[in-house]
């Protein structure tokens, strides 16, 4: 990692176009700022609606002596997973060329390739994934940012940066998960397995497979997100919608209504099916494993109801991966997580092989850049190890001043802290040692107690609410960032009424929908309760170190 460069990362979508200012330090980096441009689907040609996005940015905002770094969208790109009988990289790479070159329909010379090893079972042979993209549209990019006197430095792949983000934020170990990253054009899906990315596709599936069909209501609400945040749509209850009216809103019939929302549910039944073929097929490469979680990110993640039906479908839990502390903007958590991967990637290119399709022609203008990266980075090492230097010169001074009374408070404060009358020849050496033992160990309980207080507050008041009925009996309950579901069975639908009034008198949640079915000794019931969203800012600001 260079020391003090600022890094500005843009993830190039197909609805929005992502982008991170940021700066290394001596171990971490910091974000300086989130920015999220929509881009304009008034442009028909989608390159040029690239373009525009981009342009937009680049002008509004100061890029002078950044690193630009960028993602280019999966469906722009050329996927192949070859297995060979050696290990050795270098091999690899002067045979992968032949191996694609009977694999692409397209002329080698206008196109540009790299790999990189993925997870495998066997000992002998290794499997790499293979990245082909056109160099057409590599130039158009790149000409982009020429206008603005800026540079690419690095292209990196989506399935890296899901991979790489999930390494970096998440904090638990040696799993199996899915990485479901739903875009509007196309869905990123990665097995990892222990830590290690073992598998990876890209579906041509996305947000805009469901938009098109909502699209048939007419309305005066423009966009997906739009469109759910103001009429409270539900993809996970045709009953819970009719309940309300929703079809009489949007001014339709109800069987009109009924055949979008099949329509729609077909559209997510495609994406369930392709997920399931992706891990049946995997099953066969790597024995005896199973799924803990699926874990969810991009636009997709945000519309309501959606991970429910992916959870009760799959029977897996369904969650969305969280990344910064600092906020709980959720679109800020689903949408940068591919641009924070690529921070990382290009972070840790040094450390592991991964794949970069800035080659050959494209690399000749990085030269100057390079330079002034090495010098700044050079001048700010030099003036560290000078501050460095200066400061053991000025410590030793004040230790050889005052070597006998730092001797004396030494010893005072071990046998204070310690509770002994026993002083080791270095007493620092044997407090250090035990803080670390018992920061350990206090850690460890820390890490085994850690409770989730939004989680226990929302529980709390759920009980708290709730009528006593000593028949009362709870089958299902499923809390995500934005919903929470409830199934069960209770004698009166009365004391689910009076349930429904309480939670809205609290004024924490937006809505409170439930159905119920009758039967001879119970009622069984269905409640969804919908939390209050704030809407994000477009463009945010976020440190972390």
């Amino acid at each position: 990692m260079t020391l003090f460069e600022n890094i500005a990362i843009f993830d190039i979508g197909s609805f929005s176009i992502k982008c991170i200012k940021a700066k290394t330090g001596f171990k971490n980096f910091q974000i300086e700022s989130l920015i999220i441009e929509d881009l304009d689907f008034s442009i028909d040609n989608k390159l040029e609606r690239i373009t525009n996005g981009i342009d937009k940015i680049l002008s509004q905002n100061d890029f002078k002596d950044y690193t630009i770094i960028s993602t280019f969208p999966s469906n722009k790109l050329f996927f192949y997973t070859f297995n060979f009988p050696f290990r050795n990289i270098s091999q690899i790479a002067e045979v992968i060329g032949y191996e694609i070159a009977d694999s692409i329909p397209l002329d080698m010379d206008s196109v540009i390739y790299d790999f990189q090893p993925i997870e495998t079972q066997s000992t002998e042979g290794m499997d790499v994934i293979a990245v082909v993209a056109q160099k057409a549209f590599i130039q158009h990019i790149t000409e982009i940012f020429t206008k603005y006197n800026l540079n690419l430095a690095f292209v990196g792949v989506e399935f890296n940066s899901l991979y790489q983000s999930y390494n970096y934020f998440n904090t638990v170990q040696n799993e199996t998960i899915i990485q479901l990253n739903i875009g509007y054009e196309k869905t990123i899906i990665n097995l990892i397995i222990d830590n290690h990315l073992c598998a990876t596709r890209c579906i041509l599936f996305g947000v805009k497979n469901i938009e098109d069909h909502l699209n048939k209501i007419k309305t005066e609400y423009h966009g997906l997100q739009q469109f759910i945040s103001n009429y409270s749509f539900d993809f996970s209850s045709l009953e819970n919608n009719i309940h309300y009216g929703l079809h009489k809103k949007l001014n339709i019939s109800q069987q009109k209504f009924k055949t979008i929302f099949t329509d729609i549910q077909n559209e997510i039944d495609t994406l369930i099916n392709e997920i399931v073929l992706f891990i049946n097929a995997e099953t066969q490469k790597y024995d005896n494993f199973s799924i803990q979680r699926i874990i969810i990110s991009g636009g997709g993640a945000l519309l309501t109801g959606f991970s429910s039906i992916l959870s009760q479908q799959l029977q897996i839990p369904v969650v969305m991966q969280t990344m910064m502390s600092q906020t709980s903007d959720t679109e800020v958590q689903s949408q940068f997580y591919i641009a924070f991967g690529t921070l990382i990637d290009y972070i840790n290119r040094a450390k592991h092989k991964t794949i970069n399709l800035l080659k050959e022609e494209f690399q000749l203008s990085l030269s100057q850049q390079s330079k002034k990266n090495l010098y700044i980075a050079m001048f700010y090492g030099s003036l560290s190890i000078l501050f460095l230097v200066l400061f053991i010169i000025i410590s030793l001074i004040n230790q050889l001043s005052s070597s006998s009374y730092y001797n004396k408070i030494l010893e005072e404060r071990y046998k204070r802290y310690f509770i002994t009358n026993t002083v080791p020849d270095d007493p620092i050496k044997e407090a250090t040692n035990r803080y670390t033992t018992i920061k350990r160990e206090i850690d460890s309980i820390e890490s085994f107690l850690k409770i989730d207080d939004k989680m226990i507050e929302i529980l709390n008041l759920l009980v708290s609410n709730f009528p006593y009925d000593a028949n009362f009996d709870l089958n299902n309950l499923v809390i995500n960032e934005s919903i929470i579901r409830l199934d069960g069975t209770i004698n009166s639908t009365a004391k689910i009424d009076e349930f429904k009034n309480r939670l809205l008198q609290t004024q924490k949640f937006e809505s409170v929908v439930f159905n119920t079915n009758v039967t001879q000794n119970n009622v069984k019931f269905s409640m969804t309760i919908k939390f209050k969203s704030n809407k994000p800012k477009r463009q945010t600001t976020v440190n972390e170190e």
